[in-house]
């Protein structure tokens, strides 16, 4: 089995002048944790919900929210981002794919083109799928 047969196809995208408020209403919206950053169709970074969490004030959200806490979501995709983030081919075999998830802890994974443009994105939910006939 090839990574191209449990990837998803076309994944929504994010910029790096997107703003981090912006990131989280797609991936809310949308129900997914990790957004591939792409210039054109090239990846150049990965964004993950925990991504932003992180940058944000702890402030925000709670009774002692400031409008500096809230201002840190006017923060940009690009400034939070993990840039170059670990990738893999379509025909890497899923085999490969799950050792690295393992070896380097990673619950997204994009999938890229020889030019390096993206054409999925794998999870670990999607590798976890692949178990459920088996249990």
């Amino acid at each position: 089995m090839r990574t191209q047969d449990v990837m998803t196809r076309a994944p929504y995208v994010g910029t790096q002048e997107m703003r981090l408020y912006q990131a989280l209403q797609l991936m809310d919206r949308e129900g997914f944790r990790h957004l591939p950053v792409t210039e054109g169709r090239r990846l150049v970074g990965l964004l993950s919900d925990l991504d932003v969490k992180l940058a944000i004030s702890r402030n925000y959200g709670t009774q002692d929210e400031t409008v500096e806490d809230r201002a840190t979501l006017l923060r940009t995709v690009g400034e939070v981002m993990v840039r170059h983030p670990f990738s893999v081919r379509p025909d890497t075999p899923v085999r490969e794919l799950v050792f690295a998830c393992v070896e380097h802890k990673l619950s997204a994974v994009p999938v890229v083109d020889p030019e390096g443009d993206l054409v999925g994105i794998v999870t670990t939910v999607d590798l976890l799928a692949l178990l459920l006939p088996h249990v």
